[in-house]
């Protein structure tokens, strides 16, 4: 019996161990399979972009490192309406039924997924077609250490008529000026990439020209109760964070039904 023992004990030993992994893997099948999901959230840190909310936080793992500028500015305006109003450059027709209001930070990355999935197609569907008055306001928030500046940009390109080609390439270029200490000179780099006339940029820019417009946008933002970015405002409906276009859609539908 014993020398029986030895022979047999390691095959069924091996069976065991066969029957063990079979049943493991199946119960980690149905664990995986009855697990919560994870689901978009609006307080996602700042870092990641591509997701619907506001950025009110700062996250010290944002990245460090430049990458290649994209230089080729958008021609989306070329066929857009822009007359300028005051020391802003909204786009569309003023006598059009909806008014929006854009209140973003050159910095953020939600602001830079709205640039991006949504703001196209708005302007396309209905700047385009007269029926929305878009308007741009700055609000950088206090943990952007460069949105100021990068505002300032803006408002310096537009001085050149260029205001919103320049908006784009702060956003296509975000990771490769926004994560610095200091970076006035990818703004400049950016500004001679669009050809523009880079002794009056650079001169403005240096001078801090559009900090006060900066500031009292942003001041402007605090007294309506804005507290991260994106916030809009559609004529008096306010929508908070990177939104899906069809909620932009559907509250822009409604305002022109009225």
């Amino acid at each position: 019996m014993n020398i029986m023992d030895k022979k047999t004990n390691p095959w069924m030993l091996a069976t065991f161990l066969l029957l063990g992994l079979i049943i493991g893997f199946g119960l980690g099948m149905f664990a995986g399979k009855n697990a919560p999901q994870s689901v978009p959230s609006d307080n996602f840190p700042q870092g990641t972009p591509g997701t619907t909310g506001t950025d009110t936080t700062n996250n010290a793992n944002a990245p460090a490192t430049k990458a290649e500028l994209m230089t080729s500015p958008s021609n989306t305006y070329a066929n857009l309406q822009m007359e300028k109003d005051g020391d802003h450059w909204p786009l569309g027709s003023k006598t059009a039924k909806v008014k929006f209001i854009e209140y973003s930070d050159f910095q953020c990355p939600f602001c830079k997924s709205y640039f991006t999935l949504t703001l196209p197609q708005i302007l396309k569907d209905y700047v385009a077609a007269g029926k929305i008055y878009y308007e741009y306001y700055n609000l950088p928030l206090d943990i952007h250490p460069q949105a100021p500046k990068a505002a300032e940009a803006a408002s310096c390109a537009g001085e050149q008529n260029k205001y919103w080609e320049y908006h784009d390439l702060l956003f296509l270029n975000q990771n490769s000026w926004a994560f610095q200490d200091t970076d006035i000179q990818t703004f400049k780099d950016l500004a001679a990439s669009m050809e523009l006339d880079t002794n009056s940029f650079n001169q403005c820019l240096d001078s801090g020209k559009f900090a006060n417009l900066i500031e009292k946008d942003k001041q402007l933002g605090a007294t309506k109760g804005i507290s991260g970015t994106p916030t809009f405002f559609i004529n008096d409906q306010k929508i908070v964070g990177a939104q899906d276009y069809s909620v932009f859609k559907s509250t822009i539908d409604l305002e022109l039904k009225k």
